[in-house]
């Protein structure tokens, strides 16, 4: 079973990426939890993950952090 990386990235960094994470949950904060596949086309196709979570200002998560920052919401 593929274990997909997850970020945190601020709202207004959302909006660059593009249509899909629109759809994408929120924390209470408004930062958008986002997975590695809503970064395929966005930056330089040999940026890592962790580069391209870092260019957008955001930190990456491990999918229990991710799961914990969205259950905070509730």
């Amino acid at each position: 079973m593929k274990r997909y990386l997850y970020a945190k990235i601020p709202g207004h960094s959302a909006d660059v990426i593009g249509e899909v994470v629109k759809h994408r949950k929120r924390t209470l904060s408004g930062e958008v939890i986002i997975n590695e596949s809503d970064l395929l086309l966005y930056g330089n196709a040999e940026d890592s993950f962790e580069d391209k979570v870092k260019q957008l200002g955001g930190v990456p998560l491990t999918n229990i952090e991710a799961k914990q920052e969205l259950q905070k919401k509730e």
